[in-house]
């Protein structure tokens, strides 16, 4: 009868343990629920609100550094947007990436543009987290979503490629090594 039990409890066991991590994690938005691939896929088109090809109003927000960021101002320029939160663990996964292989590679490329955007978050947990992290990158706080809003209900990490006539050109949600290869080759082909 021991023996029983113990195979029930390791088949359980296994069972839960193959569920990865990375496949839950792509599938995090806000409230770290993680859907199963049919529901996250439906839901991730109902709930994205700006689709490629459309063209992103115009918003205006203000850097940690108090520089003012207006898509507008814009025009001409390959703009990257990256959505994060400080509760987001896979955001904050994506970041130091950020910082090393997009920031430090374009920084001084004149023709684009790189802002992460703290969702729902404080200017002052925004300037702590940065400091502490020593990350060099454009960040701006939306505390209330307006922007954040723009694009989609829910998901992050959010990735957002803006064209230079200000149309969407390229949207994908979550962080592993596959996605941000193909951001990565996304911002090189924008740029020629």
């Amino acid at each position: 009868m021991r023996w029983i039990f113990s195979l029930i409890l390791a088949t359980i066991i296994f069972a839960c343990g193959n569920t990865s991590i990375e496949e839950a994690s792509n599938a995090e938005n806000a409230d770290s629920t993680a859907l199963d691939t049919v529901n996250y896929d439906a839901d991730y088109k109902a709930t994205t609100i700006m689709k490629v090809g459309t063209t992103v109003p115009d918003f205006t927000l203000t850097t940690l550094d108090g520089e003012l960021f207006r898509l507008s101002d814009q025009k001409g320029k390959i703009v990257f947007i990256n959505f994060f939160a400080l509760t987001c663990p896979i955001c904050l996964k994506e970041l130091p990436e950020l910082e090393k292989q997009i920031w430090q590679k374009y920084k001084d490329n004149t023709d684009i543009v790189i802002l992460c955007i703290g969702r729902e978050e404080t200017k002052e947990k925004l300037i702590t987290f940065r400091d502490k992290k020593q990350y060099t990158f454009p960040i701006a706080a939306d505390t209330n979503r307006s922007v954040y809003a723009i694009f989609a209900e829910k998901y992050i990490p959010r990735n957002i490629i803006i064209d230079k006539d200000g149309k969407l050109i390229f949207s994908e949600v979550g962080y592993n090594e596959e996605k941000f290869q193909k951001l990565q080759e996304e911002i090189k082909k924008s740029l020629n």
